[in-house]
C-alpha cells in the first residue's frame, strides 16, 4: 500500500511484518496516555499499533496536540508531527521503545505471581530474623 502523503512514493506496509514479539501488558498499562503514529514501523501495521494502545487502556490519535504522551516513530516520519511533539514535550519513541512500555507493565497473572513470590521471601527473611534472635 503506497501513502498519498509522501506522493505515494513511499511503501507503508512494514519491512518485517511479525519479526518482533509483542510483550504482554498490562491492559491498564497506557491509561490515560495518548499515542500518535508517524511513519511506518518495521514489524507493525498501523492497525495492529493501535489495537495493541487500545487493548492496553490507551488512544491512538492521529496528530499531536498538547494532550499526547507519545509520538511512535518510524521510517519516512513526518517532520510536521516530530516537530510539534517536540514542541508540545511530547515524548518520542520507536518501535521498540513502545514494545519496551508494553513489556514494562506486567500482566495481571504475572504482578500477582510476582506479589506473593515477593510476599513469601518477606515471610522466609522474618522467619530467619526472629529464629536467629531466639
Amino acid at each position: 500500500m503506497k501513502n498519498e502523503a509522501f506522493g505515494g512514493a513511499v511503501d507503508m506496509e512494514p519491512s518485517a511484518p511479525g519479526s518482533k514479539t509483542v510483550p504482554a501488558g498490562h491492559p491498564d498499562a497506557f491509561t490515560g496516555k495518548v499515542f500518535v503514529f508517524s511513519g511506518v514501523l518495521s514489524s507493525l501495521y498501523r492497525e495492529q499499533a493501535t489495537d495493541l494502545v487500545a487493548g492496553h487502556g490507551g488512544r491512538a490519535t492521529k496528530d499531536v496536540s498538547g494532550r499526547s504522551s507519545f509520538l511512535v516513530v518510524g521510517a519516512n516520519c513526518s517532520r510536521r508531527k516530530y516537530d510539534k511533539a517536540v514542541e508540545k514535550n511530547c515524548k518520542v519513541i520507536d518501535e521498540d521503545g513502545f514494545l519496551a512500555l508494553i513489556g514494562a507493565s506486567k500482566p495481571p497473572a504475572a504482578a500477582a505471581a510476582a506479589a506473593a513470590t515477593q510476599q513469601q521471601s518477606q515471610q522466609q527473611q522474618s522467619q530467619q530474623q526472629k529464629s536467629q534472635g531466639q
